[in-house]
């Protein structure tokens, strides 16, 4: 995603030209032939509710959290369940293999194991999978052109009540090659998980919506929230290799401070008439692009931002790097839950050639 002033989203770009910020509203239409290939990968919009993809059914666990962290009707607030659970700190080892068809690049395999391999490390130290707000969607194509998903439940939404997976050093990487072009790819992590702090505030809550959920490349993101008191807001793009980059506040937007129960919009109306716009880029290659806008609303303002790496103005960024994930676990572990409520929106980008 890229700022302009202009700024571009995986890529982020900050830019500019001027238009009055749109409601909220459905997905816009976009060309037929691309949403055609993205629909398998799409979670249910309507009443803002993600549900699973086929093949990826929740434990009954994770369905009865889904249900009452997403099943709400439209411009009202869901109050978050309080969970208690015991994580088990320390460093954890995982390996981790999947295997993927030629059609795959290394790069993408890569990313799918990693994540894959997070979410294992911090599963080792949780007594089960308890919790998660979004998922992340890879499209990727086959060699005869149909597009088929690979998902996993996001690691940064499995540790938002649980622990945080703080650090961790790829010990070893490794490509085997199969029989038919397909090929294994693994990954030996150790992963250093920490316990969240506190105990959550059910009076914390948190409405996040953007303008659109299916764009093509060059569209405008506009990012809307509320809160039920008053607050400061933290907005992160999560890329597309589940990289981490801090999308607000910013130099351009300093002004992070939210009021109970009025909507703000990120950019605002008046800086977006000054020229200021996010617009998304799709990842080279990709015919779609899948990034998560996650926002942390806290009662006081955090000081220390300068672990967190910014979203570039006037440039496309398609990652931030392995270690801006754990640079934003860090820093969300040192936020109480008593002090904070997240909430995360996954959107699309259509590649111009589609």
């Amino acid at each position: 995603m890229r700022l302009l002033p202009v700024v571009i989203l995986s890529g982020l770009l900050m830019a500019g030209c001027s238009s009055r910020p749109r409601d909220a509203g459905p997905a816009g239409e976009g060309p037929d032939k691309a949403r055609a290939a993205a629909e398998p990968a799409f979670v249910e919009l309507e009443g803002g509710k993600e549900v699973p993809l086929p093949g990826m059914a929740p434990t009954p666990a994770e369905a009865d959290i889904l249900d009452e962290e997403t099943d709400s009707g439209a411009g009202e607030m869901t109050t978050p369940r309080v969970m208690d659970y015991t994580v088990t700190p320390g460093w954890f080892l995982v390996d981790t293999a999947l295997v993927f068809p030629a059609s795959v690049s290394p790069q993408k395999a890569r990313q799918q194991v990693l994540q894959t391999a997070r979410g294992t490390g911090l599963e080792q130290a949780l007594p089960q999978k308890v919790s998660f707000t979004s998922l992340l969607s890879d499209i990727m194509d086959e060699t005869a052109g149909a597009a088929f998903e690979k998902s996993t439940w996001s690691t940064f939404a499995l540790s938002s009540v649980t622990g945080h997976l703080v650090d961790e050093k790829i010990l070893s990487t490794d490509l085997q090659q199969l029989e038919g072009g397909a090929y294994r790819y693994r990954i030996v992590l150790e992963a250093r998980v920490v316990p969240v702090k506190g105990e959550r505030d059910p009076s914390l809550r948190l409405e996040l919506e953007v303008n659109e959920r299916l764009l093509k490349a060059g569209d405008e993101l506009v990012i809307r929230a509320r809160t039920s008191t008053d607050g400061y807001l933290y907005v992160f793009n999560f890329l597309s290799d589940n990289s981490v980059m801090l999308m607000f506040p910013s130099a351009a937007m300093p002004d992070n401070a939210v009021s109970a129960a009025t909507w703000l919009e990120i950019p605002t109306w008046q800086e977006r008439s000054r020229g200021l716009h996010y617009r998304v880029a799709a990842d080279p290659g990709a015919p779609t692009t899948n990034e998560t806008i996650y926002a942390v609303f806290t009662r006081q303002p955090i000081a220390d931002l300068s672990g967190l790496i910014n979203v570039p103005e006037g440039y496309v960024t398609f990652s931030a790097g392995d270690k801006s994930f754990t640079d934003f676990q860090r820093w969300l572990a040192e936020i109480p839950l008593g002090q904070r409520i997240e909430k995360a929106v996954q959107f699309h980008i259509v590649s111009e050639k589609e």
